[in-house]
Order: structure tokens, then sequence, then C-alpha cells
């Protein structure tokens, strides 16, 4: 049976993950103080990142600002499908 391509919002999912888990793993932050930065529980935090569509576009901001995270990688968890997307000259 051949391989099925993943859908835009599965593949936006598994980019967002990605982004999170890696600013995470940079900032040596620890889902506890990253729960307290978006105002939720650890609980919360944790199924918001197994479902990153869930996030408010409050909650993605304080995140982001707390691990300074770098424009074209937000751009990347606020749906865009690559870089080239946001960076793009108007013609």
């Amino acid at each position: 049976m051949p391989a099925v391509k993943p859908s835009r919002h599965e593949r936006h999912q598994r980019q967002a993950r990605s982004v999170l888990s890696k600013y995470l793993d940079l900032t040596k932050t620890d889902e506890e103080k990253a729960a307290l930065t978006i105002r939720r529980t650890k609980r919360c935090f944790q199924d918001k990142r197994k479902r990153p569509e869930t996030f408010t576009l409050d909650e993605l901001w304080d995140f982001c600002d707390a691990v300074h995270m770098s424009g074209a990688d937000r751009a990347i968890i606020m749906g865009a499908e690559d870089i080239k997307q946001v960076f793009v000259e108007n013609q």
C-alpha cells in the first residue's frame, strides 16, 4: 500500500511541536516554568504541547517572548508553511 502524504494540518502540528521542543531544550526550561509563562498548569502545557493548535494567541506570544524565540520560528508556529512565505518581498 502506498504511503499517505501527511495533511497540511499534520505537517503544521509536527513543525510546531519541533519548534516548541527546540526552544525548551535550548533555554533549558522545564515544563513547569514554561507553564507559568503562559499562566497554566504543567499538565495543561503538556496537553497543549501535544496539540499545538489548542494554544491561544496570547499564550503563544507569552511563550515566544519568554524563550526569546526568533522571528522565523515564531512564524512557523503561527502557521507559515516555511520561512520563504514570511520573508518574501512584495512585488
